[in-house]
């Protein structure tokens, strides 16, 4: 839940305030969404493709980790900016009390292939996604096409110095074209053969574990709400 990329912030974005994006998280995952009664088990992915950032972007940001902190509720983004600005995000989200070993960054693949920058992003304590894996192409042709060994060779390269416990990998399927009827690799592309590429760089099974089991169990668990959100829940 929350708001996505800026090409699909609703009309009135301009005029939402952190406080009405705050409330209408936090409802969502108190109350339900849209009076339905099913919670939003996660907030995210968050839009945030930067390059550069926008005020609205900013906004969502502060907005989602606020709500986050209230409620307990884990986060993921969507890109989190290019470059420098991924730490202009993350020191949003850090000023609003949460735990930045509770925010997973999606789409990390580029930083298979700068590892000193992928270092500084680690450092921070984040869960950082390489995802998009056994894909052709990219979703409106903006994310770029993955070259898989690259990312696997980054990946045991992290591993190996100690980061297997702030990784998770992703199919990230959202087209047709990924799945095996329309010609894609489906869903047991990361079974069949990115683990195996993995093994073969040396990387555990105990590290796979984590990356494959461990790490998005955690990822994915709520953490204590403040007491009035607890509150609000109960009633």
């Amino acid at each position: 839940g929350g708001w996505y990329q800026k090409r699909y912030f609703p009309l009135n974005m301009d005029r939402l305030t952190v406080e009405d994006m705050t409330a209408k998280m936090v409802r969502d995952i108190v109350e339900g969404v849209d009076g339905t009664g099913v919670r939003m088990g996660i907030i995210g992915e968050i839009g945030i493709n930067g390059n550069p950032l926008t005020p609205n972007e900013l906004k969502s940001t502060r907005a989602s980790a606020r709500a986050a902190r209230l409620t307990g509720a884990p986060m993921t983004f969507h890109v989190g900016g290019v470059g420098e600005e991924k730490f202009t995000i993350l020191d949003i989200v850090a000023s609003e009390g949460v735990d930045l070993k509770r925010v997973v960054m999606g789409h990390s693949n580029p930083l298979a292939l700068n590892l000193a920058f992928a270092r500084r992003v680690l450092a921070r304590g984040v869960t950082i996604e390489f995802d998009w894996l056994g894909a052709l192409g990219s979703p409106g042709g903006f994310l770029g096409a993955s070259d898989d060994f690259k990312v696997a060779k980054g990946m045991a390269a992290l591993i190996k110095e100690g980061y297997a416990g702030q990784i998770v990998i992703s199919h990230d399927i959202c087209t047709k074209l990924q799945l095996k009827k329309y010609g894609g690799f489906g869903f047991t592309y990361i079974d069949d053969y990115f683990l195996p590429q993995l093994r073969q760089l040396g990387v555990s099974e105990a590290d796979i574990h984590k990356i494959m089991v461990e790490n998005p169990a955690r990822q994915l668990t709520f953490a204590a709400p403040l007491p009035q959100v607890a509150e609000a829940a109960r009633n």
